[in-house]
């Protein structure tokens, strides 16, 4: 079903000014087309930063969760999810690794 290029889907909270969020459009934009397709999907918004991603290949998705789920999203089938999500909110105790 693929097109023989690898797709890397990136999970963000949102693509808002910040230097993890501009480390990723710089990653997306810098990816081969001809090698790579991206899926950039934003949980909350997808920000300011989503309109420097230039990239042919790459598609952002913009869930504003809480309101609705992405049904999408298991149609594109990724080979790789990079997935880093950045809370001020202290880690429930019994969501911790031991």
């Amino acid at each position: 079903m693929g097109d023989g290029r690898i797709h890397v889907c990136h999970v963000q909270t949102t693509l808002r000014a910040g230097g993890l969020e501009n480390g990723v459009v710089n990653v997306v934009n810098g990816l081969d087309p001809a090698r790579f397709r991206s899926t950039v999907v934003c949980l909350h918004d997808a920000g300011a930063l989503a309109e420097r991603i230039t990239n042919p290949a790459a598609a952002v998705i913009n869930l504003a969760y809480p309101d609705r789920l992405a049904p999408e999203l298991p149609t594109r089938e990724p080979a790789m999810i990079s997935m880093l999500l950045l809370s001020e909110k202290p880690m429930p105790a019994a969501a911790q690794p031991e």
